[in-house]
């Protein structure tokens, strides 16, 4: 795992992260590396500098205005995740914090083993194993029933904030409550349960 220095405000880590993390870029979308990859393939993917979506700060600032510039992000990063899906041979998950802890609009793209040393607290777990992380599809869909002031996108990032708050830790596939993250973490690499879809 590539570790990212920390600046004076952390929370704009995501653009000041230098080549070392460069996977992938083109004029609408830059994938990195997460510096603190929470999953063996963890992938992060921004709008480009200067494109449409670069000055959005998280997903809840989106509002239906941005839904072209936005399907057009998301096409990119679902070739992305295909084409880890393909290399790697893992289930992979695609989605937003619903309530991030860095700046600037970010799409996490994850594997499933949730498999890292960098995963330690439940707060780690439930943001990638629980509806805390909202798919693009699930964005596009609240985005196209608001009257571009973000209703509905916002109550919704509203209640899915709450789930880390209120959802016991279990584990992601066989749902069997856990007590602690050492204990979940060695049930995990045991379980023979279906992989989370």
């Amino acid at each position: 795992t590539i570790k990212p220095t920390r600046s004076a405000n952390w929370r704009d880590g995501l653009r000041e992260a230098g080549p070392a993390f460069a996977y992938a870029e083109d004029e609408v979308v830059r994938v990195m590396y997460d510096g603190f990859a929470k999953a063996r393939y963890h992938l992060l993917a921004l709008p480009a500098e200067g494109s449409a979506l670069s000055e959005i700060e998280s997903v809840a600032d989106l509002r239906g205005r941005h839904l072209d510039a936005l399907r057009a992000l998301h096409s990119k990063i679902d070739s992305v995740a295909d084409s880890l899906r393909a290399r790697v041979n893992c289930d992979v998950r695609v989605g937003y914090h619903s309530k991030p802890s860095m700046r600037w609009l970010h799409c996490h793209i994850i594997s499933t083993d949730m498999d890292s040393p960098c995963l330690k607290t439940k707060y780690h777990w439930l943001s990638f194993t629980t509806d805390f992380l909202i798919s693009p599809a699930d964005v596009e869909r609240l985005l196209q029933v608001d009257d571009d002031d973000g209703t509905a996108l916002t109550a919704d990032l509203k209640r899915r904030t709450c789930l880390v708050e209120t959802t016991a830790l279990a584990c992601h596939r066989c749902h069997r409550p856990q007590k602690n993250m050492p204990t979940l973490k060695r049930h995990v690499a045991a379980c023979s349960a279906a992989k989370m879809p």
